[in-house]
């Protein structure tokens, strides 16, 4: 707010564009979120002075000042004359959009659809991707998938659970089958674009939101490349969902990581929907979420009303689920 007065203070009108249905102030010396910065901070002696303040009992303390947006409350308390939501999205096709939408209360309308023109050309992935056996998996005509890292079958038939991890020496976690999953999707996809020879590079982000499995993603896709492993058809950003506000890539895979043994998480990571709709929206034709079904079909997330004041919950994991299974895009994790 102080860095938007002086220009207010010079001019006739003033006109504020934003949208408080993404992710909360960040911090300019860290470029992160309050949460991530907690969430990150490294166990050394420099740091135990700044770990002393930044407990969860001080963001509890000030929680409004380093979480919420004065966009938001001036949009909730403006009169209807002086505000107007602009709802025609063009970054993505609209298989993505709807899911999205449970975050914009299904307000959110397909710009490429209205002004007639072809999305799934416009939007198109290209991609014709089979399963081992020979079935289908990925194909041009959808857009938004799931892949289920609940479990993982063995050999006889056997499935084993898969669950998140931690490391003595950080407290953010990671999930090793959701880091082979999100890796061996990679090397499917670059080298599906490297036989369909664009001649340009397509964008992949891949996000995570955590560190940790950021940092193993990054690591197993340098061990590919050392081994060999050709990427060159593809440009590959990988970050948290903090570094990504703003980005938009061709193809985004999303590594949602948590699944407790416990089959239950407070985490406020997973149910901020701030967070979430960032991760699933950088996507222009292509969307793939790697998360177990059992832990997030039974979420709770609650929202506040796009332009009033108050909140609601609902199951939005669970909604996107069946949207991705009802258009035959939702696959277990072998």
């Amino acid at each position: 707010p102080p860095e938007l007065l002086i220009p207010m203070l010079k001019a006739k009108k003033v006109i504020l564009v934003g949208d408080h249905r993404q992710l909360p102030p960040l911090f300019g010396e860290y470029e992160r979120s309050y949460k991530e910065i907690i969430d990150n901070i490294e166990d050394t002696d420099e740091n135990k002075e700044v770990k002393k303040m930044l407990t969860m009992e001080n963001f509890d303390k000030f929680e409004n000042m380093v979480t919420s947006s004065i966009f938001k409350d001036y949009f909730e308390e403006a009169n209807e004359n002086i505000k107007h939501s602009l709802l025609s999205q063009f970054r993505m096709h609209s298989d993505i959009m709807e899911v999205i939408n449970r975050f914009y209360e299904n307000r959110l309308k397909s710009g490429l659809l209205e002004s007639g023109k072809n999305e799934n050309e416009e939007k198109s992935h290209l991609l014709e991707i089979k399963r081992a056996n020979n079935l289908s998996f990925i194909n041009k005509d959808k857009h938004a998938y799931w892949i289920d890292s609940s479990v993982i079958k063995m050999k006889k038939s056997r499935e084993e659970k898969i669950y998140e991890s931690m490391t003595s020496t950080s407290t953010s976690i990671y999930n090793v089958l959701e880091v082979h999953i999100a890796v061996e999707l990679v090397k499917k996809i670059a080298t599906e674009y490297k036989k369909l020879n664009l001649g340009k590079q397509v964008s992949i982000g891949i996000i995570s939101l955590y560190q940790l499995q950021v940092n193993r993603i990054r690591d197993m896709i340098k061990r590919a490349r050392r081994k060999g492993f050709d990427f060159s058809a593809v440009n590959i950003d990988i970050n948290t969902v903090d570094r990504f506000q703003g980005k938009e890539k061709e193809i985004v895979i999303v590594s949602l990581v948590r699944n407790p043994e416990s089959g239950k998480s407070r985490s406020k990571h997973i149910t901020a929907f701030e967070r979430v709709n960032v991760a699933f929206s950088r996507a222009q034709n292509a969307l793939f979420i790697i998360g177990a079904e059992t832990l997030y079909k039974n979420l709770d997330v609650e929202m506040p009303y796009m332009d009033r004041k108050g909140n609601f919950k609902r199951k939005v994991y669970k909604d996107i689920i069946d949207y991705i299974h009802h258009n035959g895009s939702f696959y277990q994790s072998d």
